[in-house]
């Protein structure tokens, strides 16, 4: 059962290094914080090198 509570982020900024995010947040049980005009509330930045590669795994099949 959801509680009405969430969160929302967009992707505002991208280059080789860097990402930012915009982000908000609502609770739908309180008429305080709706917030139904998605205002967001702050800002996030990463650098890329935080983010892993995926490791690549090969599927190995047994011929009998």
């Amino acid at each position: 059962m959801s509680k009405g509570i969430g969160a929302y982020a967009r992707k505002v900024f991208e280059d080789e290094n860097t990402v930012i995010y915009e982000y908000g947040g609502y609770n739908l049980n309180n008429p305080a914080f709706r917030n139904s005009d998605h205002i967001y509330d702050g800002a996030i930045t990463i650098p890329k090198k935080c983010f892993a590669e995926p490791e690549m795994h090969e599927k190995l099949k047994k011929m009998a």
